[in-house]
């Protein structure tokens, strides 16, 4: 495997004994850059014969400082972006979504146990345990669930706080560019980057039959236009390694 870079493209290119009759796919990733490279490094790990079109659709902006908290206040993390702007851990007990997002809190320096998935697993486990201090959900402006509002309803003690914005980015040509490659398959991994996506793609876009949007969960599909329906695909497991492994299926039936 042979990995070219520049602007806004990593293009991957397989050794001659990988090569086929079929024309190579095109991915085009449109979260923030930094998330969007570390995607490509783990495709180009996963020696997947792609090549890969950068171009984001939305920015992380910091908005306000952490909360102060008393020393019995537990901490919701939904994302890795919130931790990294929650401040040290110092112990703290903090539920979080995702293997990332714990990996990064632990290593922040909270107390980080893994309470699921998705959303709907962290309200699940947390009503089960019911922890008796009050809790806050560390989040972005854009959200789906409102975890804070559903654990309040069944009783407990939580707040939220914001402490990033997910900020849009206007397309430009490149992105233009890239809806003309086919086939072309578009990974999106929140309900925030659907709805960018379907907002800049929506008059720009008509899907070729052999492209396709590849879909983190039920709740990112929901962003996605009806008239998409048929060419979205909702992974397994809403996490990394399983949009990896969808699109590696793709690839190699």
């Amino acid at each position: 495997m042979r990995c070219q870079a520049g602007g806004g493209q990593v293009t991957l290119r397989p050794m001659a004994d990988n090569d086929d009759a079929r024309p190579r796919a095109t991915l085009l990733l449109t979260r923030p850059r930094a998330m969007s490279e570390r995607f490509a490094a783990e495709v180009a790990e996963r020696d997947l014969p792609v090549d890969i079109v950068i171009v984001p659709l939305m920015e992380i902006v910091a908005t306000d400082a952490p909360p102060s908290l008393t020393a019995d206040t537990g901490v919701i993390f939904t994302s890795s972006q919130a931790v990294a702007r929650a401040g040290p851990g110092d112990g703290r007990r903090a539920w979080c979504v995702g293997a990332r997002t714990t990996e990064a809190a632990r290593t922040a320096g909270f107390d980080a146990v893994l309470a699921g998935a998705c959303a709907d697993v962290l309200v699940a486990q947390l009503l089960q345990e019911r922890p008796s201090g009050p809790l806050v959900h560390l989040r972005g402006r854009h959200q789906r669930g409102d975890v804070a509002a559903r654990l309040c309803d069944a009783g407990l003690q939580v707040t939220s706080h914001v402490l990033y914005d997910q900020v849009e980015v206007p397309p430009g040509a490149a992105f233009t560019t890239a809806l003309r490659h086919s086939p072309l398959w578009v990974p999106l991994f929140s309900p925030r980057s659907a709805e960018l996506f379907a907002a800049a793609a929506r008059e720009r876009w008509t899907p070729a039959p052999d492209d396709a949007i590849v879909a983190l969960s039920a709740a990112v599909m929901a962003g996605v236009p009806p008239e998409w329906a048929e060419k979205t695909e909702v992974i397994e497991h809403p996490d990394g390694p399983s949009m990896l492994d969808a699109i590696a299926r793709r690839i190699y039936p």
